[in-house]
């Protein structure tokens, strides 16, 4: 069976409200990169949901196969592992986040050190300051 790794970060500039967000999706050592800036967000940790949701979005249409997902988000991953959040705003992503992940025979959520989440990390501030290629989401 095949593995799905996934990568996701959000850059939040506290002062605009913008933020950007990076994806890597590596599947059979092929690795492919996606960048999204928001002009407007609630604050980093719902970039940081979105970022996953985002990520879910883009695999939708493969087949369910085992999914590695790696974020340097304690809160999103904690969250994810207990499948709970006290926060309304995030809640709303999360239901979406175990809906989705619900749909594949096996996941897993793993914590990076910021360190360790390089690519995505980079991608996520390239998008922040709207450098490169990057597509628009909507705001959060």
């Amino acid at each position: 069976m095949r593995m799905l790794k996934v990568y996701t970060d959000g850059a939040f500039d506290p002062q605009t409200k913008q933020a950007g967000i990076g994806i890597q999706v590596i599947a059979d050592k092929e690795q492919t990169s996606y960048k999204y800036y928001i002009a407007h967000a609630f604050d980093n940790h719902v970039i940081e949901f979105m970022a996953l949701r985002q990520a879910l979005t883009l695999l939708a249409k493969q087949p369910k196969e085992t999914l590695l997902i790696y974020s340097d988000s304690k809160v999103l991953v904690d969250s994810i592992e207990k499948a709970y959040v006290k926060s309304s705003v995030y809640r709303v992503h999360l239901t979406e986040i175990l809906a989705e992940l619900e749909e594949y025979p096996l996941y897993f959520v793993n914590w990076l050190a910021d360190g360790q989440n390089r690519g995505a990390d980079q991608l996520a501030r390239q998008a922040l300051r709207r450098q490169g290629q990057y597509e628009i989401l909507s705001d959060f």
